[in-house]
């Protein structure tokens, strides 16, 4: 929790138009309850022990000025300036790099710099800075269009980052034509006037064309491609040994009038919905999460693989999944009429929606009907000609 608040004061001192303030007047703005106080206080006095934040009379606190060496994150604009954010937060905030100020660092890259005073405007002293020293590369791989430019092939990179023009000279050793979407490694970075310069490693295709800008965006965010061996050998043998009848320590609720409401190009349906009166005459609404726990152990491959990947990701007609889809798409998707596992939490509420208990169970659901949101909502407005009474009433 003192982490957590030593983050929470930080984010408050930053956006803060009044400095310095009181710490108690930082709590209270937090919503810091009493009985967490102590960690709050805790959060204080380690901030000010790493020097991220200055404390002053009468429990006043305040970020720190700028330092004359600044290490954080290089920001490029296509104007020629950029600016560099520092990792720790300062009165400042960022420094503005002049143009011709910062050296061979590119967009992205992890620098140091020198800051000077510029003087006092408005009461508040200006920085600028010098980028003195390239701590770690940000970029070592871009994505563009190569093009030819006064004779020179360069490569226009993709994505709203500003990162400039990179030189390549091996076009004709890939056939590249003008126009073509490639894959550039960087091999030298920006020196005085000289642009950076870099290999083709691959030619993606026509630039415009569908495959192409998917594949770039791919490459271009490195998103995951396709899942190894290993985690397919774990997904298909999940999904084999997937058995319903006869499980213990679930609440079977197969018979209960249970639907999922997805977009109508939904192909796994995650979350499902139940409502029910109880015996005191309150309502009972269900939502059941598809147990994905269950079919996959801890540490194992596909859970390895599905912490690096952390979601799913949705593109234009294309979805790179968190797990491989024999799971996504089967025995963890709530399809109607087939019994799957779920993680069921069921909210109590009285007549006036307020809450009044809530409990929790791992489940046997078997969807009743897959609803569209256009569908869903026709329904509610009175046309539910085709759907089931029981779907139409809940």
């Amino acid at each position: 929790m003192i982490k957590v608040y030593g983050r929470q004061i930080i984010k408050f001192l930053a956006e803060s138009q009044t400095l310095p303030v009181k710490s108690a007047f930082v709590a209270k703005s937090l919503q810091v309850s009493k009985d967490n106080l102590a960690d709050f206080n805790a959060a204080v006095d380690m901030l000010a022990s790493e020097g991220k934040i200055i404390l002053g009379g009468g429990g006043q606190i305040a970020l720190p000025a700028m330092s004359t060496k600044v290490e954080g994150i290089f920001r490029a604009n296509e104007r020629g300036f950029g600016f560099v954010v520092p990792i720790d937060t300062n009165a400042h905030g960022d420094l503005f790099i002049a143009p011709g100020d910062s050296g061979d660092a590119m967009s992205g890259d992890t620098v140091i710099a020198r800051s000077i005073k510029k003087g006092v405007r408005r009461g508040v002293m200006q920085y600028n800075g010098i980028v003195v020293k390239v701590l770690e590369r940000g970029i070592k791989r871009i994505v563009g269009t190569a093009q030819k430019m006064g004779g020179q092939w360069i490569v226009q990179p993709d994505g709203k980052a500003y990162i400039g023009l990179v030189a390549v000279d091996d076009v004709g050793a890939k056939g590249v034509v003008e126009g073509d979407k490639v894959c550039v490694e960087i091999i030298k970075y920006p020196s005085g006037t000289n642009l950076p310069a870099g290999v083709i490693t691959e030619v993606i295709g026509r630039a415009g064309l569908y495959d192409t800008e998917i594949k770039s965006i791919i490459m271009q965010h490195q998103l995951p491609g396709e899942f190894g061996d290993d985690c397919i050998d774990q997904a298909r043998s999940a999904a084999a040994g997937f058995e319903v009848e006869g499980i213990s320590g679930r609440d079977d609720i197969s018979d209960d009038v249970v639907i999922t409401i997805d977009p109508p190009d939904a192909k796994d349906f995650d979350d499902a919905i139940s409502l029910v009166r109880n015996g005191d005459g309150n309502w009972v609404l269900g939502v059941h999460i598809a147990d994905v726990s269950s079919f996959i152990e801890m540490d194992s491959p596909l859970d390895v693989e599905a912490k690096d990947r952390g979601n799913s990701i949705y593109l234009p007609g294309k979805v790179i999944p968190m797990l491989p889809e024999i799971l996504s798409n089967g025995i963890c998707s709530l399809q109607p009429k087939q019994k799957r596992f779920a993680k069921s939490a069921y909210i109590t509420y009285d007549d006036d929606g307020n809450v009044l208990g809530r409990t929790f169970a791992n489940s046997i659901l078997c969807s009743r009907a897959r609803l569209t949101y256009h569908q869903a909502d026709e329904i509610l407005k009175g046309k539910a000609e085709g759907h089931p009474g029981e779907v139409v009433a809940l």
